[in-house]
């Protein structure tokens, strides 16, 4: 993610437009789509997330942007439950570690 943000791979025009709020997402006031990436809010902290699935996996990139923190999970199971309570455990555990 630091490429990502340095501006060393995508201007920071290109970097604004793609993470800016283009489309609210239907039965979720705080949550909106870019192009690519979902943008929420977790414990009052912007986050960038994006999640996918084949057959036998699931995973998802979270970057919390006011602390620039990317978390990163890689799993061999389809299951979105199990995968959504891990990546909404983990900066809570991140948090009470610092």
């Amino acid at each position: 993610m630091q490429g990502l943000f340095s501006g060393n791979i995508i201007s920071s025009e290109s970097l604004n437009i793609l993470l800016d709020s283009h489309i609210i997402m239907e039965n979720a006031a705080t949550r909106w789509h870019g192009y690519g990436w979902f943008i929420d809010t977790s414990s009052g902290k912007r986050v960038f997330e994006y999640s996918g699935a084949l057959v036998g996996y699931a995973s998802k990139v979270m970057h919390i942007v006011d602390e620039n923190i990317t978390i990163i999970v890689l799993t061999n199971r389809e299951d979105y439950d199990q995968l959504s309570a891990i990546c909404s455990t983990l900066p809570i555990l991140l948090h009470a570690q610092r």
